[in-house]
């Protein structure tokens, strides 16, 4: 049987993928115990509407309460974050997976960094990322 934890984080999924981000914030702040799935599905859903800066303050809140981030949840900052241009927090994001060995174990979390940075006025921290991972595999 489900237990209350992971209904709710279906639900937190389920209305932020179908766009109802205000009942999927909702019912993640209803939820007596929260974890990083129901935190990734509400960040996602707001990245999926292009609402960055509401998948930021979300992003924050989340670590202000103690969550660990994982790499699922870094995928979805950082396309939220490249919906917004904001390629600082894209940067503190890659420092922080570099430090702790995600970028290296997870090829969707690198892919997803090279979507946000691809843009023309990201190219040469695109350019600085790709040699830096071209070395890293030389190893």
């Amino acid at each position: 049987m489900l237990d209350a934890l992971q209904i709710g984080s279906t639900l937190v999924d389920m209305y932020a993928k179908c766009g109802m981000l205000a009942k999927s914030k909702q019912v993640l702040e209803e939820l007596p115990i929260r974890n990083e799935v129901s935190w990734s599905s509400l960040i996602a859903g707001y990245a999926q509407q292009c609402r960055g800066y509401d998948a930021l303050k979300c992003f924050e809140r989340m670590r202000y309460e103690g969550y660990l981030v994982d790499a699922i949840t870094f995928i979805c900052i950082m396309k939220a974050c490249g919906t917004i241009g904001a390629i600082d927090e894209v940067n503190e994001i890659y420092n922080e997976t570099v430090s702790r060995g995600l970028i290296n174990m997870n090829i969707m979390l690198g892919t997803s960094l090279v979507d946000v940075v691809s843009l023309p006025k990201h190219n040469m921290f695109l350019m600085c990322f790709l040699f830096e991972m071209k070395c890293r595999g030389q190893h």
